[in-house]
């Protein structure tokens, strides 16, 4: 009888181990955070520590309207510059040549001399400030 009511206790026992171990749902809510950031600008938490922001005057405007800035050749971000070739030259040489601007770029390395960057004017001109949303908004 003893053997009997130990086998049972044993088995009980063991049932409540398995049962106390099954996993049950949990009640807290999980936060969900949706890190692929489609906007064509990158991520928001790798690029926005990486800009750097440097001020200088345009001296020159190329054939391909990019902006030379002393001895770095500045690509104007979000322009495609085979679409109103000329209206740009034509604005650029107008409203940026032998200006001082605000450069923000991320730079891959140090030593680049060549890259894409947002540009906006240091003075006041009016209704220009940044040079490429300018020109998104005016073709």
């Amino acid at each position: 009888m003893i053997r009997l009511f130990s086998v049972t206790l044993l088995i009980l026992l063991s049932c409540a181990t398995f049962y106390a171990q099954d996993k049950k749902e949990s009640t807290e809510t999980k936060l969900e955070i949706d890190l692929n950031l489609d906007d064509g600008c990158g991520s928001p938490l790798v690029e926005s520590q990486t800009y750097g922001f440097w001020m200088g005057k345009i001296v020159k405007i190329s054939d391909d309207n990019k902006l030379i800035l002393g001895n770095y050749t500045i690509e104007l971000l979000g322009i495609d510059n085979k679409i109103n070739k000329l209206q740009i030259r034509d604005f650029l040489n107008k409203n940026v040549l032998n200006k001082e601007v605000w450069i923000r770029a991320n730079l891959r390395k140090e030593t680049d001399k060549k890259f894409g960057a947002v540009v906006q004017l240091s003075g006041d001109d009016g209704d220009i400030d940044y040079i490429n949303e300018y020109l998104l908004e005016n073709g």
